[in-house]
């Protein structure tokens, strides 16, 4: 059995509690399976921790302390992943901008490694990229990854509930513009109820050359990565426009990091027989190897869109190919960034399993 010893006094509690640092509430949500070194199991949830003890409160009830020398390698790593998370100085609560610290892959040319990158890569390397993509491809994909991160920011917004206990889902967004989103207080409510860390990095406006932008995007990923805990399976990447764009990019480059992608006002084509629409140098099949036709994609428009009866279309398209999409047709929305209130629903359904696809009003199970 795992040592323990009970909790006998609530002077006990208080002085134990003065010592070591105090969780929130919410660690109570998070009960897991603790080890001890000799393989003796207990359901519990750690509400207080320090390098050497720490207290669980067990499912049935009673409170517990086990030294951290007792338990299993894994969970000692758990542990000591819960004190750095704790101690880091996060401003939480609060909108705020911080330098990028980190490329999502040490070695560059990784970027473009695998077989629908490495197809992407090629079409702009050979300038097989739509003509009226006035900048898309002005520097070369190695020159966009290649870049200093400390040179670039993005915008943060950790929620006030945040402890680093749970891990939380990151919401990225990219814009058309070169400025990242500061998300207001209608979104900051948004994020705090779906535990969301919402992050949208500089300098990614349609100006710039796409795989500078998406490489921005991943590694402002892989920052925040390193400041706080993340849920890997609750990652989405959103944009604006031609922002929007990119992140259904991102997510067709990258599936292995995001779960699902949200285009607010823009369609992005599939290839066809007219053409690799908005993915050079790929062809249908490609873009539905792997877990790309497992995951979700959304595009949130409406009717004051200039895009609007395009949208429609293309939206056939991506649900007669076969992909979990959903449109999601907003009344009265212009080519503009989802309102929060209109978002909601969006994150709703990336966050449910089992969901059918869906467009204006019909639907088809898939």
């Amino acid at each position: 059995m795992i040592p323990i010893r009970n909790i006998h006094s609530l002077t006990l509690v208080i002085v134990w509690l003065l010592s070591i640092h105090v969780a929130s509430a919410e660690e109570l949500d998070t009960y897991r399976i603790w080890t001890s070194s000799t393989g003796s199991k207990i359901d519990a949830v750690c509400v207080s921790h320090s390098s050497s003890n720490i207290i669980l409160k067990t499912r049935s009830g009673p409170v517990i302390t086990i030294r951290t020398t007792d338990l299993s390698g894994k969970d000692k790593q758990y542990v000591a992943e819960l004190i750095r998370y704790s101690n880091l100085n996060l401003e939480k609560g609060k909108v705020f901008v911080t330098q990028l610290t980190v490329h999502m892959f040490p070695v560059l040319n990784d970027y473009f490694k695998g077989y629908v990158p490495q197809r992407i890569y090629k079409a702009y390397k050979e300038g097989n990229v739509s003509k009226t993509w006035e900048y898309a491809n002005r520097i070369s994909p190695e020159e966009c990854v290649g870049y200093t991160p400390s040179n670039h920011s993005m915008v943060v917004y950790i929620p006030t509930n945040y402890t680093g206990a749970v891990a939380y889902g990151v919401y990225l967004h990219i814009q058309p513009g070169d400025g990242g989103m500061k998300p207001g207080k209608d979104y900051q409510d948004l994020m705090d109820r779906h535990r969301l860390i919402m992050i949208s990095p500089d300098k990614t406006s349609n100006n710039e050359s796409s795989w500078r932008r998406i490489a921005l995007a991943i590694d402002s990923l892989a920052t925040i990565k390193q400041q706080c805990r993340i849920d890997e399976s609750r990652v989405f990447v959103g944009g604006t426009s031609g922002g929007g764009h990119m992140a259904m990019m991102c997510h067709m480059i990258y599936p292995e990091y995001f779960s699902g992608s949200i285009s607010h006002a823009a369609q992005s084509y599939l290839p066809s027989s007219k053409g690799a629409g908005h993915f050079p140098g790929l062809n249908l099949n490609d873009t539905q190897t792997g877990v790309r036709k497992k995951h979700k994609w959304d595009v949130i428009s409406g009717d004051k869109d200039s895009n609007y009866q395009k949208i429609l279309t293309t939206s056939q398209e991506w649900l007669q190919a076969g992909f979990r999409y959903k449109f999601f047709d907003v009344k009265g929305m212009g080519h503009s960034t989802a309102s929060a209130s209109a978002l909601e629903p969006v994150l709703e359904w990336m966050e449910k399993t089992g969901a059918s696809s869906e467009i204006h009003g019909k639907r088809w199970k898939k």
